[in-house]
């Protein structure tokens, strides 16, 4: 009940007494006292008074409570539970006075404490919890106490200066000396930015007459001492957001990967088997030799070899494996995730082992693929993305452990063959002066590939995971924490049907992607020429004349033998679909083989190809200041040539432009006549007779308008052959 500022809660009801216990609540010295029931009523009628319900504290259970605070409690209501539970006495003065005289002298306990039992008991809704400690209260939180004489803290270790209270002036010099050689600075520690917080604070600098420099306390330090190390580490870690300093000093990645709370599991993530797969790669801790042919193939020492690892996350089945020496790119991430569609038990027998198909029951087509920033956020896996419906997930930059299931599966691969496999090392105890462990190599890629299936199977088969969370579904079937007892489990409870789309699809999907142009000559791709069997396409190539379009290709950059052309958008046929029928393409896609007419490029990688064109660049471009240099002379004589000609036609006598084309047809053929002469002569000067030999008469032809000729008399042979002897 309130009126004006007086606000009275009702503590009991007294209907044999008629009479009210009532208790000023904002008073926090009043003590409950009675009213006459008939005079409170007749107030709340003229509205002297406002009923109004109060809201008490939640009810808390026991359990939820920790155990000193309810021995606490307990003890402190066994003193007053006699007394507020009697309440034909709990309300009159006199026997409240007589009640903690009593209870004083029995418990040994002072008047106040008693008072304040009541008075909790009484405001606090006459519950028992209201007696509960009230330690949020202690230590007055979020107010400084100004320092004074006496000194703060635990003492120092007997031996040295008792050390100064910290003053907001010191304060401020820890955060200015952390500022300067502590953010930023990751060569840097806290005890280094300490010790160069006294150097520039705390100390003076003594110039010595030799040049040198000491350090001596400042004067009103030398008493005391400067701050210890704890000091300057407690209040950096409260003056500052010691979050955001980590934070700055390693970078947000760095600091979520070391420091981040790890709330959640990666399987909180994931419904089921096939919803989210994880990718990685990473260099293998074991050194491989060469598997070529013949008698000295394996003495050559090749290196360390890449593994890709592609798992589930919901079972933490490994359900992809790629071992190669391809560095991690989209050429050895294409066959990691080919793997993944394979039929195993046809994989396994490729290597040299049998296994049964429930061993490894993995081909299922998954939701999402994550991965770290690299193949999978090329863009040639957008094609996969578009023809297999699959999703493309990537971590943020530096976040490995966004993706913690396969990051910790390379060190269970990793730990299972090392001790055993020669050539092998473990990059934490490699020491100076260790033998050097490439040397001990004995395996080859295909070894090595069948040791590191069979680990794979043992932990797909029987490896326990350790604080897997299952479900209580998981629990109640009987699952053991393995990660094909999940997977089958998981598949009908949680996935459902199966999806493997077909192999050929999902290795035409994983084909690289670029533009090629097409015109009157064919497909120029990477500066080749490719020529389409189809006549229908080959037929268009014709009709498009010289016109150049631009056309999607798909190849496989290990051999440019063949590519293929994305044609669809640009002619629609029943022939494309007899050529697919036939290829095993899809709709629209045509393939195109290497045009031999323009170069020889058969059997070449992407790489190698571009290889033997910057070669060719470079054969040319050795030979382009000959070129040059020639051209220049080409026209220096051609010049001089000019110039001799054109000073010889001024000195001929001046002549009209008449006079100059006069007889031009007449003077050509005795013109050509005379040239004739000279290039017979020239042609037969080899073999014709000497001088003493007989003369050889020449008939005159006669000459014509239009030409003049000449012909050679019959010859005596006898002469001919007497000459050609000599």
């Amino acid at each position: 009940m309130t009126v004006d500022d007086v606000q009275l809660s009702v503590l009991n009801v007294d209907l044999v007494c008629n009479e009210v216990a009532l208790l000023d609540i904002r008073n926090p010295t009043s003590w409950p006292f009675l009213s006459p029931l008939d005079h409170v009523e007749q107030d709340v009628i003229v509205n002297n008074f406002v009923c109004e319900d109060i809201e008490l504290p939640a009810c808390i259970l026991d359990d939820d409570l920790p155990a000193n605070w309810v021995v606490i409690r307990d003890r402190s209501f066994g003193i007053i539970k006699n007394f507020v539970e009697n309440h034909s006495i709990a309300y009159s003065a006199k026997a409240r006075i007589d009640f903690v005289k009593s209870v004083c002298d029995r418990e040994s306990i002072s008047r106040t404490t008693v008072h304040k039992y009541l008075q909790r008991y009484w405001r606090g809704g006459m519950v028992r919890n209201a007696l509960l400690p009230r330690f949020g209260n202690c230590g007055a939180p979020g107010i400084e106490r100004p320092p004074g004489e006496a000194k703060r803290g635990r003492p120092r270790n007997p031996g040295g200066p008792p050390g100064p209270n910290t003053t907001p002036e010191m304060r401020r010099y820890f955060c200015i000396a952390v500022n300067l050689h502590y953010r930023n600075d990751r060569n840097c520690d806290l005890t280094h930015a300490y010790h160069k917080c006294i150097e520039l604070f705390f100390c003076d600098k003594i110039v010595k007459p030799n040049g040198g420099i000491d350090l001596v306390h400042k004067k009103e330090y030398r008493e005391t001492g400067v701050p210890s190390f704890k000091i300057f580490e407690h209040y950096i870690k409260k003056d500052l957001c010691y979050q955001e300093l980590q934070k700055a000093r390693l970078g947000s990645s760095a600091y979520e990967m070391r420091y981040r709370a790890k709330l959640d599991t990666s399987v909180a993530n994931s419904w089921g088997p096939g919803c989210r797969y994880e990718i990685d790669a990473t260099l293998v801790d074991v050194t491989l030799r060469s598997r070529r042919c013949g008698p000295h193939g394996r003495k050559y020492i090749l290196g360390n070899p890449v593994i890709y690892v592609v798992i589930d996350v919901f079972s933490k089945m490994i359900v992809g494996i790629y071992v190669g020496w391809e560095h991690p790119s989209w050429r050895a991430a294409m066959m990691a995730i080919t793997n993944i569609f394979e039929d195993k038990v046809e994989f396994c027998k490729s290597l040299g082992i049998d296994i049964a198909p429930e061993e490894w029951p993995c081909r299922d087509k998954p939701t999402v693929i994550l991965g770290d920033r690299a193949e999978m956020m090329s863009k040639q896996s957008r094609s996969m993305i578009e023809s297999l419906g699959v999703a493309i997930e990537n971590t943020p930059p530096y976040r490995g452990d966004w993706k913690g299931t396969v990051e910790s599966r390379f060190h269970i691969l990793q730990h299972g063959f090392r001790p055993f496999v020669p050539g092998s090392w473990d990059r934490s105890r490699q020491v100076r002066g260790d033998r050097d462990p490439r040397l001990d190599a004995v395996l080859d890629i295909i070894e090595f590939y069948k040791i590191i299936v069979d680990l794979v199977l043992c932990h797909n088969n029987f490896h326990v995971l350790k604080d897997y969370p299952r479900s209580k579904e998981m629990t109640e079937a009987g699952v053991p924490a393995i990660p094909l007892h999940i997977w089958n489990w998981g598949k009908p409870a949680r996935a459902g049907a199966a999806k493997t789309p077909h192999l050929d699809k999902v290795k035409f999907a994983l084909l690289w992607r670029d533009t090629a142009t097409i015109n009157y000559e064919g497909v120029r791709f990477r500066k080749i020429r490719y020529k389409c069997d189809d006549p229908y396409v080959s037929n268009y190539f014709r009709i498009e004349g010289r016109r150049v379009k631009n056309v999607e290709v798909a190849y496989d950059d290990r051999n440019m033998n063949v590519i293929y052309l994305n044609m669809q958008d640009l002619i629609r046929d029943h022939s494309l679909i007899k050529a697919r029928e036939k290829t095993g393409l899809p709709t629209g896609w045509v393939a195109c083989v290497l045009s031999t007419g323009k170069g020889d490029y058969r059997d070449l990688t992407e790489r190698e190809v571009e290889g033997v064109k910057k070669d060719e660049a470079e054969i040319d471009e050795g030979h382009r200041e000959a070129q040059i240099l020639r051209r220049a002379e080409n026209q220096a004589r051609i010049d001089e040539i000019v110039q001799t000609a054109c000073k010889e036609v001024r000195l001929l006598p001046v002549q009209s432009k008449a006079a100059k084309l006069k007889d031009m047809r007449k003077n050509r053929a005795e013109e050509r006549a005379d040239r004739r002469r000279e290039e017979s002569d020239a042609f037969t000067a080899s073999f014709r007779p000497k001088p003493e030999s007989p003369t050889i008469e020449r008939a005159a032809a006669p000459c014509t308008d239009e030409e003049s000729a000449f012909e050679l008399p019959p010859v005596d042979m006898s002469d001919w052959e007497a000459g050609y002897e000599t």
